[in-house]
This record gives C-alpha cells, sequence and structure tokens, in this order.
C-alpha cells in the first residue's frame, strides 16, 4: 500500500475520532485483476445452458473493453476505461453467471473520482455469504443486485470519490476516499459484440460520509 496513502489516513482518522475506514489503494485494483485473470485461466471456453439466446450464445470466459462515465457527490467523471468480464459460475456460487468490472489503471495515482471494482462473487471471500451480488438475466438483460450488509467494509464492491470543501482544504486539497455500498444495481444488455449498461449505488466512504454513484458504460467484445 503506497506511503502517501497511509501518511493520507493517519491523518484523516486522526481528524475524524471513531470513523472507521476502508482499505482503499491500487493493490485491490490488483487483486480485482488477479482474481478474474485467474478464472480466465482456469475456465476453458463453455457456454452455459438455461440463459437467454443472447446471453447463453456467449463463449465463457468473455471480456469488454468499455468507457464509464457519470457522477459521484463530488462531481462528474469520466469517461474512464475499464473492463467487464464475464466467467460461468463456481463452486458454491448461487448465480448463473460470474461479472467482474475492473478499471484498467495501472498505478494508484489512476484511481480517481469515479474508478469502481464489483465483482458478483469472491469464492475466496470468508465473507462470501453475505459480501455478494445477486445475478438475474431477463429478456437478455442482465442485473446485479448487491446484497444488504451493515459493514463499513466489503470485498466484493467498491469506488472512489473525493473529498472537496472544507475538510479537503483542511486536509491540504482535494483528496479521495473509498465508499462501499448499502444498495447498488447493475443493468447490462448485450448485443452481438456490443455491451452497454448503467451503474446505481449509494453508501458510506471511508470517513462515514454518504457517497452516491451513478454512471453509464459502453463498449464492446475485445
Amino acid at each position: 500500500m503506497p506511503q502517501s496513502y497511509l501518511n493520507r489516513r493517519k491523518l484523516l482518522q486522526s481528524f475524524c475520532l471513531g470513523l472507521l475506514a476502508v482499505p482503499t489503494s491500487a493493490c485491490l485494483g490488483a487483486w480485482r485483476r488477479e482474481s478474474a485473470n485467474q478464472a480466465i485461466a482456469q475456465t476453458d471456453a463453455i457456454t452455459v445452458p438455461n440463459l437467454t439466446k443472447q446471453i447463453s450464445s456467449l463463449s465463457l470466459p468473455t471480456q469488454f473493453a468499455i468507457e464509464i462515465t457519470g457522477q459521484t457527490e463530488a462531481g462528474s467523471f469520466g469517461p474512464l476505461p475499464a473492463r467487464l468480464e464475464i466467467t460461468a459460475p463456481q463452486a458454491d456460487d448461487p448465480n448463473p453467471l460470474v461479472v467482474s468490472l475492473y478499471m484498467v489503471a495501472q498505478s494508484d495515482d489512476e484511481l480517481v473520482n469515479g474508478s469502481i471494482f464489483w465483482q458478483s462473487f469472491v469464492p475466496e471471500s470468508p465473507q462470501r455469504d453475505e459480501h455478494f451480488s445477486q445475478v438475474t438475466i431477463n429478456d437478455d438483460q442482465v442485473q446485479l443486485q448487491v446484497s444488504p450488509s451493515p459493514a463499513d467494509f466489503r470485498g466484493d464492491v467498491m469506488w472512489f470519490t473525493q473529498l472537496t470543501g472544507t475538510l479537503a482544504e483542511m486536509m491540504g486539497g482535494n483528496l479521495r476516499s473509498g465508499a462501499v455500498p448499502t444498495t447498488g444495481t447493475m443493468i447490462f444488455v448485450i448485443e452481438g459484440n456490443q455491451i452497454s449498461g448503467e451503474l446505481q449505488l449509494s453508501g458510506m466512504s471511508d470517513l462515514g460520509i454518504e457517497s452516491i454513484y451513478q454512471a453509464q458504460f459502453s463498449g464492446q467484445q475485445s
């Protein structure tokens, strides 16, 4: 974890006594990418039965290069480059698909307001029965619904926002903050090799500040 981030967290925790924090850094992005890469490496190209025609025609695993544009409570962002991957479910996953959304940022500095990571099911997580998203498919539309949890840290979904206003000024300028959802949905459709969708989430930042995330994305199979 970058030393600059650790220093910032110490300052913020001193200023905001009693508030729990979410660890946020590029290592989480790297973990998301590694997790998705492992799933691809371990999964043969297959089709999953009992899905609608458009989805069932996909050869899994598959990946889409997308751009995300939207806003948090800190302001507008994007377009931000990202990847959305669809793989077959693993053991204990109650869903018909695994959906992984992650940024293509290569460094901590590239994770900005609007950067987001979302994996529908994390099999290695000790809280996988609580921290997951329900995946449903209806008329070729895929929807992810965040499983509600009061936890201030989740290993399956998080996004970055930005501190602004008086607190940011006191801390020396606008500073990045991590947030996790209490509610949230992702909806997307696939037409040929094209994908488009939207994200709607609300939750709490690592400083106990309410955060919202509203965005649209589109892209194509890569």
